[in-house]
C-alpha cells in the first residue's frame, strides 16, 4: 500500500506534463533600430525592435533609458539676440518658458521709461494689460488663460516690442 498516494499522484502528473511539453527556451532578440529629425521648430522620433542592453545616457538635463520612448524634461531655452540684431526703436526683452503652463516671466533688457505690459489672443482682442512693472523682471500668472497662442507686447514711450506666447 501507498503511503501517500496523491503526492505520488501530482508528481506523475508533474513528470508526464515536463516530459509531453514541446516547448523549448531558446535565448534571442529582435534588434533595435530607429532615427529622429529635427527640422523648423519639429521634433519627430521613430523606434522599433528591443535594444540588446539596456545602456543609461545621463546629461545636466537628466537621465534616459534605452527600450522605450520617454521624454526629457529639457529646462527652458530663451534666445537672446546679439546687440547688433536689435532693430532701433525696438524693446527688447526676455520672456521664459515658452510654452508656459502656470506663469511667464518677462525680464526687460532695456532701461524702459513707463513700461506697459499688454497680452493679446490670437484675434487681437485685450486679455490682459498692466501698466507700472517695477523693476527689471514681471511675473505673469497664467492660470485664467485657455490653452493657445497669445503675443506678448511690451511698451515705453517711444519703443515696443512683441514675442509669441504657447499657453498649455
Amino acid at each position: 500500500m501507498i503511503k501517500y498516494p496523491r503526492l505520488v499522484m501530482l508528481m506523475a502528473a508533474i513528470s508526464l506534463a515536463m516530459a509531453s511539453s514541446g516547448q523549448e527556451i531558446i535565448r534571442s532578440t529582435l534588434s533595435s533600430a530607429g532615427s529622429s529629425a529635427y527640422n523648423g521648430g519639429l521634433f519627430i522620433r521613430q523606434t522599433f525592435g528591443q535594444p540588446p542592453a539596456t545602456l543609461v545616457f545621463t546629461t545636466e538635463f537628466g537621465i534616459l533609458r534605452q527600450g522605450f520612448q520617454q521624454s526629457v524634461d529639457i529646462p527652458p531655452v530663451t534666445y537672446a539676440p546679439m546687440p547688433d540684431e536689435l532693430k532701433p526703436g525696438e524693446l527688447y526683452f526676455r520672456m521664459y518658458p515658452n510654452p508656459a503652463r502656470d506663469h511667464v516671466y518677462i525680464d526687460l533688457v532695456d532701461e524702459a521709461d513707463n513700461p506697459e505690459l499688454i497680452i493679446t489672443d490670437m484675434y487681437g482682442k485685450r486679455v490682459y494689460h498692466r501698466t507700472g512693472l517695477s523693476g527689471p523682471s514681471v511675473s505673469v500668472t497664467l492660470q485664467q488663460f485657455t490653452s493657445g497662442i497669445y503675443f506678448i507686447t511690451v511698451t515705453d514711450q517711444s519703443r515696443r516690442g512683441t514675442q509669441k506666447l504657447i499657453v498649455l
